[in-house]
């Protein structure tokens, strides 16, 4: 297959061929985004991977520009499984655990924060937020019985900041802020910044966030000593065929 021809079709829209799968058969339908193709019992995610630390003082904020360095791409038997078999797999990421504590902040007029505290408070994770405002979000639309924290942010003092996560054993950071910061004392940049500095998971756009929230939803906690079940052969997804 002739690929720059088939790009060229595809960027005038003129005689574009129709897409083929060169593993299986052509589907008789298109399937959901988030399930395997019909005929397979997998699909794959690729997540990037960033390297902030490699640029001090960077604000950790996604836009148009291209800001990995790279990727990790898993298989899983759904959407849910490979993303959170991609998202361990990317280096020095680290997993929240039940009990440990998580910071929110950002911005709360998409009701975004809210959905994704919905989905994590069966967990039994420690909620924590700077502000009164995304406090009360948190409570509003976290749903019933959900508790936030409020806790001390010092904004200009790093190694205090540090102490503060320590002692709040904040173990993940879930930042949706709706623009770039305009200083460097705007407290959803210095949280992103840091939580990158102290070796957190940052999540910052919204949809994978929340596809990280339903993640831990379905596979924390871990049971000890049990092997998940996303550990799989390769030769599993391929149904023993040699590579």
């Amino acid at each position: 297959t002739n690929f720059i021809d088939v790009a060229t079709r595809v960027l005038v829209g003129r005689d574009t061929p129709a897409p083929v799968d060169l593993i299986q058969p052509p589907p008789s339908s298109s399937p959901q985004p988030d399930q395997p193709a019909p005929g397979r019992d997998y699909l794959a995610v690729k997540v990037p991977q960033f390297s902030w630390t490699r640029l001090a003082g960077a604000d950790p904020y996604l836009g148009v520009e291209m800001a990995s360095t790279g990727e990790m791409a898993c298989f899983g038997k759904d959407l849910i499984e490979a993303y959170w078999t991609a998202a361990q797999s990317m280096m020095n990421f680290r997993t929240p655990v039940p009990g440990e504590g998580l910071l929110f902040g950002g911005d709360t007029g998409t009701g975004m924060l809210g959905e994704i505290v919905k989905v994590l408070k069966p967990l039994g994770f420690r909620l924590f937020a700077v502000t009164e405002e995304v406090k009360r979000h948190l409570e509003e639309k976290g749903g019933e019985g959900v508790t936030v924290e409020v806790i001390e942010f010092p904004k200009e003092d790093k190694r205090a900041l540090r102490e503060v996560f320590e002692r709040y054993d904040v173990r993940g950071v879930f930042n949706l802020a709706a623009a770039r910061a305009s200083s460097m004392l705007d407290e959803d940049y210095v949280m992103r910044r840091n939580a990158v500095d102290f070796g957190r998971p940052l999540f910052m756009e919204p949809k994978t966030a929340m596809l990280f929230a339903q993640c831990m939803a379905a596979k924390l906690p871990k049971k000890e000593g049990e092997i998940p079940s996303e550990v799989r052969r390769w030769s599993e997804f391929i149904r023993g065929k040699p590579l």
